[in-house]
């Protein structure tokens, strides 16, 4: 028999065994990544920590040894922005890449050399004049505010913390890829600021409950991890009374996970509504499977009697089981082909034990933690082994069946949307002729992510062919987050799509451009 645990039970059914691959911490993560980048960077001649150290060497950060570059790859030392910057420079990365990406693993670069100290308050009065008018702001000018804000103490009228947190969710919610992360980072620091994390709540109800507001499920994730008392009982109620089958969703995503820090009533309460929608049988699979996947997140010890019944009986259902299984990073068969595929085209790459790269693969395609999902695949996307995974996802791609195998189609779509650039948006835009919606609605989602835009007959063929709310909204997101503002007036003609891209129209231009940066 195995042993009790002490403290909080495990939050999966007992009887879910343990994941072929494992989930990646994010220092495991961290490591893989600065190592990797390093052994297969564009110079041969950088691939030892000897060498790397030499090409690293420069006046903002002299001294550099290869002791050094090792205490960074272990992550015993904290790395300088700067340095970092080098890193970037020399893997042939994007400049902030690398930054965002450890930052969101919680290893971020430190910045406090970046600016002499006199110099620090003019800049930030600097960055918070453009961040209160419309001029354009980075994710890293962001986090260098936010950052001051929270620490220094500074005083701001409500009214100014209103407009900045207001202009950074909308930012963060058209960004991708590590201007997304640079955003996300910001905006969860100020949950340690009182008065911005008061501000955030109202705003964030403001923006999710706008008349067909397009992104909420990142922003109920943010309210999740806001300390306020106020933010709980929006979450409840949006859980309990949501305006629509997509915001319902989101609360369910956002409730999982703050189920294990809140209070033991209140998981009872979560998990009774949960469960309630998984006996409706008037509900559509997406919501039951989200439902599925809230309650696999409750500890057992803290349901009811009728609510255990209910999560266990989810074992028995194929499509509800395979949700649990990605909750507790267990893969089933169709799943691990996939990931051994994509991993033997890229297997060269991981120089540890092997495990990480696969497991990182896993994650970003399965798992249904949406923190963990996305950090794994920005993750694989600022590693050397994102072209040669993206490639080989694009060919797996076109050869699956998408009617035998819609959630594997799926996983590749989203894959190729978070690693991809516009030379693979073709791909993409082959599943959407495909029969089945999840997999549209996963193209279409990856289309959103990818540089470039797809042409209107397109959009207005898989509308033809897929007329279902989730497919439309799908449809809508992509035009909009591409800023393709031509598609968007021509599908604001269609009934079923106008007030979803009117939404998108009235962005503010300013975050939009923002956005990108």
């Amino acid at each position: 028999m195995t042993p009790r645990r002490r403290g909080r039970p495990n939050t999966v059914p007992d009887d879910i065994e343990r994941d072929l691959f494992g989930a990646v911490s994010h220092q495991s993560a961290a490591r893989w990544l600065l190592r990797t980048c390093r052994t297969h960077s564009p110079d041969p001649a950088l691939s030892t920590v000897r060498g790397f150290a030499t090409a690293l060497n420069g006046p903002s950060h002299p001294g550099t040894d290869a002791s050094t570059i090792s205490r960074w790859e272990r992550l015993t030392t904290r790395m300088p922005a700067a340095a970092v910057a080098r890193y970037e420079k020399l893997c042939d990365l994007p400049a902030g890449q690398l930054a965002a990406v450890l930052t969101s693993l919680g290893h971020g670069p430190n910045r406090a050399a970046d600016h002499p100290a006199p110099s620090v308050r003019s800049r930030m009065s600097d960055l918070l004049d453009r961040g209160l008018g419309s001029d354009e702001l980075s994710g890293v000018d962001w986090l260098e505010l936010i950052e001051f804000l929270v620490t220094s103490g500074n005083l701001l009228p409500t009214r100014d913390w209103h407009l900045l947190v207001t202009r950074l969710l909308t930012e963060m919610s058209v960004s991708v890829s590590w201007h997304y992360l640079h955003r996300l980072a910001a905006l969860h620091r100020l949950h340690h600021h009182p008065e911005a994390a008061r501000a955030l709540v109202p705003v964030i109800a403001g923006f999710v409950t706008a008349q067909s507001c397009q992104v909420i499920a990142d922003p109920l994730a943010l309210l999740a991890a806001n300390p306020q008392p106020s933010a709980q009982p929006l979450l409840m109620r949006l859980l309990r009374h949501p305006l629509d089958e997509h915001h319902l969703r989101a609360a369910m995503v956002a409730w999982s996970v703050r189920t294990t820090a809140t209070s033991d009533d209140v998981v009872r309460r979560i998990a009774a509504v949960a469960a309630g929608h998984l006996l409706d049988p008037g509900q559509p699979q997406a919501v039951r499977r989200a439902a599925a996947d809230l309650l696999a997140t409750c500890p057992a010890d803290t349901l009811d009697t009728g609510v255990r019944h209910v999560r266990r009986g989810l074992r028995v259902e194929l499509d509800l089981r395979a949700v649990l299984d990605h909750r507790a990073l267990i893969t089933p068969a169709s799943n691990a082909s996939v990931v051994a595929t994509l991993t033997e085209a890229v297997q060269d790459a991981d120089e540890d034990d092997g495990s990480t790269l696969p497991s990182l693969i896993h994650q970003a395609m399965y798992s249904t933690n949406s923190d963990a999902k996305v950090i794994a695949g920005n993750v694989l996307g600022a590693s050397p082994v994102r072209a040669g995974l993206v490639a080989a996802a694009c060919r797996h791609l076109a050869e699956l069946d998408s009617a035998r195998q819609p959630d594997d189609v799926a996983a590749l779509a989203d894959l190729v949307g978070g690693l991809g650039d516009a030379t693979h948006r073709p791909s993409l835009e082959g599943v959407l002729t495909t029969p089945a919606p999840g997999a549209v609605v996963a193209a279409a989602q990856g289309l959103a992510h990818l540089p470039g835009r797809t042409d209107v007959a397109t959009w207005l063929r898989v509308l033809a062919l897929h007329p279902t709310p989730e497919i439309v909204r799908a449809v809508a997101y992509a035009a909009g987050m591409n800023q393709d503002r031509a598609t968007l007036w021509t599908l604001r003609a269609d009934a079923r799509v106008s007030q979803r891209v009117t939404w998108w129209l009235n962005l503010p231009s300013a975050a939009q451009r923002s956005a990108r940066r």
